[in-house]
């Protein structure tokens, strides 16, 4: 794992930002940009500060040309793994 600029923003050995080690910075930029607030998110990731769900958002929008074709490729898991619940990948 490698420390950013941001407190709570950490990108994994596989070059994906993470929220706290966990929640994946896209995640958060997909909801945002579906309509969900900050502070709805940081409701249903209730693990997660409202802080760190704000710097997330703060790097997407500062790292927004890598991470928008991540997004629109639908974050789609490999096949026979899912996202659970803290936005990782889990095998099915």
């Amino acid at each position: 794992m490698v420390a950013t600029a941001y407190k709570h923003i950490i990108v994994d050995s596989a070059g994906r930002p993470r929220v706290d080690g966990s929640l994946s910075v896209t995640v958060v930029a997909f909801m945002h940009n579906g309509g969900d607030s900050l502070e709805g998110i940081a409701s249903l990731y209730s693990y997660i500060s409202l802080e760190g769900i704000h710097e997330a958002w703060d790097y997407y929008m500062a790292h927004k040309q890598e991470l928008d074709p991540i997004i629109e490729a639908g974050q789609r898991p490999p096949e026979g793994y899912c996202v659970g619940k803290n936005g990782i990948l889990e095998k099915m």
